[in-house]
């Protein structure tokens, strides 16, 4: 028998231990931690070589090309106590997705997933999008997206999903469709309409409450 990890040999992924993990996006390449996943179309991950830049993930140029990175399926973090803090900035604020949080499995569809996204089909505001497995909905905060770097900071509860950016305050609570499995880091970018886009991430961070 195989193992993804050494937590997996003593532990099955059902239960869920106190971890902490940070990540800053420099160097060469990404943090060896995370996974490639192209979810529709053929994307590109590469570390920006530019001045105070990251991680860059761009799409394919076809409506719906999806490309993220992921734990693959390493699911430390609980549904019920548990923080995502990441930084990440988007290219457009028109015509792509760019989101980040957590998610139960990467290519399970409806997800379980608690994440912040900036989403030009819901009114070009942040918003949280959460999911139990069934279905997903989300809730949008007064913030307009823009191109700029940004704190999201997903906090996870029993009762509710809170989301705090730059400003340090709560910007939106969301109480319905809550993930119930363990979850994983996420960083996700989706192309709408047409065009290739890009998104990038200089920080994470994932810790059990």
């Amino acid at each position: 028998m195989t193992f993804s990890s050494v937590y997996e040999i003593t532990d099955t992924l059902c239960m869920v231990r106190k971890q902490h993990y940070w990540c800053y996006f420099n160097g060469t390449d990404r943090d060896d931690r995370w996974t490639n996943r192209n979810v529709s179309g053929s994307g590109s991950f590469i570390m920006s070589d530019n001045i105070n830049t990251g991680f860059r993930i761009t799409t394919g140029a076809s409506n719906g090309n999806r490309s993220r990175i992921d734990f693959n399926c390493i699911r430390h973090y609980d549904c019920n106590s548990s923080v995502s803090i990441q930084v990440t900035r988007s290219q457009d604020t028109a015509r792509q997705q760019v989101a980040g949080g957590f998610v139960g499995e990467p290519c399970q569809f409806p997800l379980h997933a608690a994440y912040s996204i900036q989403d030009q089909l819901a009114g070009s505001k942040y918003l949280i999008l959460a999911g139990d497995g069934c279905c997903t909905t989300n809730t949008a905060t007064c913030v307009c997206t823009d191109g700029v770097w940004r704190s999201h900071k997903i906090e996870l509860t029993a009762c509710d999903i809170q989301l705090t950016l730059c400003g340090g305050c709560v910007d939106a609570t969301h109480c319905c469709t809550l993930p119930t499995i363990p979850l994983e880091p996420i960083f996700d970018v989706r192309t709408v309409n047409c065009g290739a886009h890009w998104g990038e991430i200089r920080y994470s961070e994932a810790y059990n409450i």
